[in-house]
């Protein structure tokens, strides 16, 4: 689904005979935390245990593909602790076209939003002055003529409908969101 969508993005192993994709990081050590439910909600007390968990296990970046308009004490203190640790914390800014989200609005944290393949800001990607930096989030336009929604192209497990645009085959699916941004 969405987190092993990201963690390929990530780490996803070189080499796959012209039938894979590649990881910007894949020789990078995963460490998978899981602070959501299979419908994706949580809350700040989870994504705060999952953050000291990180820390406490070895991270050196931690990676939050996640986000809400809430922040929380428990959270910020989690994110405060592993960013004296000297961890490397980046967070989607958010997709609804409006002010950063959290955890990305946090000092501390990396906040990434999201272009398009022609580099300009998504019609989605949440924005202002607590956004650190953009990456290719995806479009569901097809802005390079190649008959595809020009989204973020993983290896995945099949997503629950409402998530995937479409099934190309061989287990590949196109997302879009500051979620696929982030790990860039």
């Amino acid at each position: 689904g969405h987190g092993t969508h990201v963690a390929g993005t990530i780490g996803q192993e070189t080499n796959n005979d012209g039938i894979g994709t590649a990881g910007i990081a894949f020789s990078a050590q995963l460490l998978p935390v899981k602070v959501l439910n299979r419908f994706g909600y949580g809350s700040n007390a989870t994504l705060a245990a999952g953050l000291r968990w990180a820390a406490d296990n070895g991270a050196d970046i931690i990676n939050m593909s996640l986000g809400s308009p809430w922040g929380g004490r428990a959270l910020e203190e989690a994110i405060q602790n592993a960013s004296a640790m000297g961890i490397v914390i980046v967070a989607a800014s958010g997709n609804e076209a409006g002010p950063v989200s959290y955890p990305a609005a946090y000092k501390q944290v990396i906040a990434v939003g999201a272009v398009d393949s022609a580099k300009q800001r998504t019609f989605y990607s949440n924005g202002g002055p607590e956004l650190d930096l953009v990456a290719p989030g995806g479009s569901s336009e097809d802005l390079n003529g190649d008959g595809q929604p020009d989204a973020i192209m993983q290896e995945t497990f099949k997503l629950h409908s409402g998530f995937a645009f479409f099934d190309i085959g061989w287990n590949y699916y196109p997302l879009m969101g500051t979620s696929m941004a982030t790990p860039h």
